[in-house]
């Protein structure tokens, strides 16, 4: 008798933490990557940007990711946004063949101004603006979203799940650029530096990195805590897909 007491609260026990889960998954199989020529990698990752327009759009990837909410209660996710490394509360890491975390480059680039500075800051600008302009088109088109749908869609980055819930989330993410150096040097570059003879396996974690109830109003918040809805704080990461070089 007491045999089968202790079974039946280990089965309970097991069932009682397995409903506090909360997780992340990568529904894609892989993502893909430019591949650098093998004789040039060293200058490739000196342009700081694809090699043509027609790469930038091929080396983009759809992601797409399902949080799950196994809690009995609401959670609040700051989790949707077009471009996955726009998220605060992402991070994207890149593992090497020996489960060693790949660290991003963010070199310090100086604008590439000419002695007409002024004008030529004036003309950076404008052309910087139309670049990121065109790029929110292309990924909203890309994404099967409509363009002037972008406020709707993704301005508002929260988003809550209900308990026993699952949302499948859709975002982008080019590789190796996150960010590319597009215009005049107005754009910190950032992007893993990685070895197409080589392996890789990527993954996204969720972590808040400050208190986001500081951009909530205190009504806001107020309204959140009527409803019973908690702001998730915890920290979750996702399995690992593979990077396939093209």
């Amino acid at each position: 008798m007491k045999k089968n007491i202790i079974f039946y609260l280990v089965i309970f026990s097991f069932f009682s933490c397995k409903k506090e889960i909360v997780t992340i998954q990568l529904l894609n199989d892989n993502l893909i990557c430019e591949k650098a020529p093998l004789d040039s990698v060293v200058k490739y990752y000196k342009t700081y940007k694809f090699q043509n327009e027609k790469n930038r759009l091929k080396f983009t990837n759809n992601v797409k990711f399902r949080i799950t909410n196994n809690t009995n209660k609401k959670l609040l996710f700051f989790v949707n946004d077009l471009k996955l490394n726009d998220l605060y509360t992402i991070d994207i890491e890149v593992f090497n063949s020996e489960n060693k975390k790949i660290k991003v480059s963010k070199p310090i680039l100086d604008p590439g101004f000419d002695n007409q500075e002024d004008r030529m800051k004036a003309i950076n600008f404008l052309e910087y603006s139309y670049f990121k302009r065109k790029e929110n088109e292309l990924l909203l088109k890309k994404t099967g979203h409509q363009i002037n749908n972008y406020f709707n869609d993704y301005n508002r980055q929260y988003v809550i799940i209900n308990p026993n819930e699952s949302f499948i989330f859709s975002s982008t993410l080019s590789l190796p650029f996150l960010v590319e150096d597009s215009v005049f040097n107005l754009n910190r570059p950032v992007f893993f530096k990685l070895d197409p003879s080589k392996k890789y396996k990527i993954a996204i974690k969720y972590e808040l990195k400050e208190n986001f109830k500081k951009i909530f109003s205190k009504e806001q918040l107020s309204n959140l805590k009527e409803n019973n809805v908690e702001i998730f704080s915890s920290s979750i990461e996702s399995q690992k897909i593979p990077i396939v070089f093209e």
